[in-house]
């Protein structure tokens, strides 16, 4: 099992994402609903991709078997015993005061969560991980945006005006078209952008 395989989905899924903004660019013209909801959809996958691409890549590294993109072994970890699930073990060691719910996870889209759960596995090639997750800065972005699309209430909308504004863009644009415009104007639009820096994170998390 390799890691590269990570990468490899994430890049799956992102070019159902392009399928679908590529979409809703087509239908802006001349149908506002198609619009939004092909750009809404394009923003809740990719949040969840980003998510699922760190849950596995933080699991997989604690299991075990795998190699990096490097040709480097990543042995089980430690603290796992034979056949146990390592989110069933963040479950019972995410605090030392209580066990969380059965269907509790980390927030995995967090990367300082993801780091956390990988400090706490003590996964082989940690420090590999934390140097590619501590890097990247345009999650909050990616989370608050898609967090309006799918919580429309006022504390949700707070954070994602902020970040707007933080970006130079007025206070009062739409989520779905906030993600396409373009940086410094003249740059890649804004959900391209953030594809491209999360594909990069996992290449590095994966070395």
């Amino acid at each position: 099992m390799n890691l590269f395989n990570e990468l490899r989905r994430f890049s799956q899924q992102c070019s159902e994402i392009d399928y679908f903004v590529a979409k809703a660019l087509r239908h802006k013209a001349h149908s506002s609903r198609a619009f939004s909801v092909y750009t809404s959809y394009a923003i809740i996958k990719l949040h969840d991709a980003w998510a699922s691409r760190c849950r596995e890549l933080v699991a997989k590294s604690s299991i075990g078997g795998c190699s990096t993109l490097s040709g480097i072994h990543v042995p089980r970890s430690k603290v796992l015993k034979r056949s146990e699930d390592p989110v069933t073990w963040l479950r019972n060691n995410w605090t030392a005061k209580k066990r969380m719910s059965a269907n509790w996870e980390p927030d995995w889209h967090v990367p300082g969560q993801a780091i956390r759960a990988a400090q706490l596995l003590r996964v082989e090639n940690f420090t590999t991980i934390f140097n590619a997750l501590s890097a990247i800065t345009i999650t909050d972005q990616l989370r608050y945006t898609r967090n309006a699309v799918t919580h429309a209430l006022p504390a949700t909308y707070k954070m994602y005006r902020q970040t707007a504004i933080g970006l130079g863009y007025p206070r009062n644009t739409r989520p779905v078209d906030f993600v396409y415009f373009r940086l410094g104007s003249t740059g890649p639009m804004l959900i391209d952008h953030w594809i491209s820096e999360l594909t990069l994170c996992l290449s590095a998390a994966i070395k």
